[in-house]
């Protein structure tokens, strides 16, 4: 599944282990709630959405946590959830965290 608006690094990318560990740490053996949009026919992504968590919008925390980076070009993306993943990623960006620390740019 892949998170929709959401653009995290490879694992075998700078920060790739971690978001993926964040991931699991949200997501192992706890209840989800997955909303899909669409599904991806050339068979590369499959099924594209949101994953929420405790009402946690998973792909709102992996870009507030500087794991992942908001996708402006997905255009599957509804506009709060929009607003949201914006917001998260200035904040991430202003604070340095992660991705956006200046040895990670």
């Amino acid at each position: 599944m892949r998170l929709v608006g959401v653009s995290a690094p490879a694992l075998n990318e700078n920060l790739g282990k971690e978001s993926k560990q964040n991931l699991e740490k949200m997501l192992l053996n706890r209840t989800v709630e997955v909303i899909t949009f669409c599904y991806d026919n050339d068979g590369k992504n499959g099924w594209h959405g949101e994953v929420r968590s405790k009402n946690l919008d998973v792909g709102i925390e992996q870009i507030k946590a500087g794991l992942a980076r908001y996708d402006s070009s997905a255009g599957d993306v509804h506009s709060y959830s929009k607003c949201h993943y914006e917001l998260a990623e200035k904040k991430a960006k202003n604070e340095g965290i992660g991705i956006w620390q200046e040895k990670n740019k």
